[in-house]
């Protein structure tokens, strides 16, 4: 296939943020088809199997099918041109729109499940991802079939017609499951989550917020246990371990506990502020990228330890006396020493160190505050408050005065 690196890389990518993808051969044993949905619940292979193939008939070619299940369940499938065999590209399956609680249950009770059933429906649901119409990935796929039809006009986008009815979604059913098959499943769905879990530490702690941005989501359809029936009571002990496990992972990046106490117990604070599931799945979001820019901005594990004692020093008070003398002498350093240590790590003079630091405070005053120029300049630790200005359109290019006003 001309297009075999493509699409690779569009399941690869979408498999990054728990999207399923299955290359579907009628021809080829059950044994053969690894890694697929079919494998998802233990012991419904062959209704998997059945339920897709007898499709193929009615698909043709330069097209690609949206098939939808009842209650919204979705599936995107083509058949891939140039193949020996009549292989179809099979992605899902996903929702459209996140369901409630209420509407999982009154879909159960249309299948007739019983109650005592009910949770392992809920859970298959809430595993799956939600992708909007018209978002990032259906872009993706877009391009994709333009590559492997040649062409924007030499394919059509369709809606799958074929007969089907629930018969995919009436196998997640706890008693369809052996003992050993379904304490299987409970092991393979923890360690997914805590694998992803260690993803995202990693990323955090080497300030990745390129990786945040696909883990995230990911995040958002993890198969998450409901240990409450309130599901944003649900979220909001998820979110606060989440928290938890973000603050050590910036940690493990060399972030000191004075950068990160702040970060953590505002989090704290709005979790238990959040109303709606969503909400909670964009601070999430926040989380992530908050405690990626700590790293990248505070992160010490390359300094020697007076390097990193002298810029905690330097951010936890900058209205101190932070001159050189002063700050070696509180390591009982010689100035000339942490002087050349201080430079050689950082790429710093010591005095240009502090006052950049200062500087960046007053920008941030300047813009969230209303306090007089002079007051801020006495927080940033410069009594003068006509060598503050000078200090300050050295460092910015613009007087205190005309960056407040821009």
């Amino acid at each position: 296939m001309f297009y075999e690196a493509q699409l690779q890389f569009l399941r690869d990518t979408l498999k990054k943020s728990s999207i399923q993808t299955i290359l579907l051969d009628p021809d080829a044993p059950l044994s053969s088809q690894q890694n697929t949905i079919f494998h998802t619940f233990p012991g419904q292979e062959e209704l998997y199997r059945s339920s897709f193939f007898q499709l193929f008939p009615e698909v043709k070619s330069h097209t690609m099918y949206k098939l939808t299940i009842p209650h919204g369940v979705h599936y995107l499938f083509c058949l891939l041109p140039e193949t020996s065999t009549s292989q179809v590209l099979l992605i899902g399956p996903y929702l459209g729109t996140q369901l409630s609680q209420e509407e999982i249950l009154e879909y159960a009770e249309r299948l007739q499940i019983p109650p005592e059933q009910t949770p392992t429906l809920e859970e298959f649901f809430l595993s799956l991802p939600v992708l909007q119409e018209g978002g990032y990935f259906f872009s993706m796929i877009d391009t994709f079939a333009e590559l492997i039809w040649k062409g924007k006009n030499n394919y059509t986008m369709d809606d799958f017609s074929g007969g089907i009815s629930d018969t995919l979604l009436r196998f997640p059913y706890r008693d369809s499951l052996s003992g050993p098959q379904q304490t299987q499943w409970n092991i393979q769905r923890m360690e997914a989550r805590y694998q992803f879990e260690n993803e995202l530490m990693d990323a955090v702690s080497h300030g990745s917020s390129s990786r945040i941005d696909r883990l995230i989501p990911a995040f958002a359809s993890t198969d998450l246990e409901q240990r409450l029936q309130d599901p944003v009571r649900n979220m909001k002990n998820y979110s606060i371990i989440m928290n938890t496990l973000l603050r050590k992972a910036a940690q493990s990046g060399g972030v000191h506990p004075i950068y990160l106490d702040q970060a953590s117990s505002s989090f704290a604070h709005q979790i238990e502020l959040m109303t709606s599931v969503d909400a909670l799945q964009k601070l999430m979001s926040d989380m992530g990228y908050t405690y990626c820019k700590l790293v990248r901005k505070h992160s010490m594990k390359n300094f020697s330890a007076p390097v990193q004692k002298t810029i905690l020093q330097i951010d936890t008070d900058l209205t101190a006396d932070l001159s050189l003398s002063t700050l070696a002498s509180l390591q009982n350093l010689s100035p000339g020493y942490l002087s050349a240590l201080f430079h050689r790590e950082t790429g710093h003079t010591l005095t240009d160190f502090v006052n950049q630091r200062r500087m960046d405070f007053a920008r941030h005053l300047l813009k969230t505050t209303s306090l007089q120029i002079q007051t801020i300049a006495q927080h940033c630790g410069i009594t003068d408050v006509q060598y503050f200005s000078r200090l300050f359109k050295k460092y910015t290019g613009k007087t205190p005065k005309e960056y407040r006003n821009t």
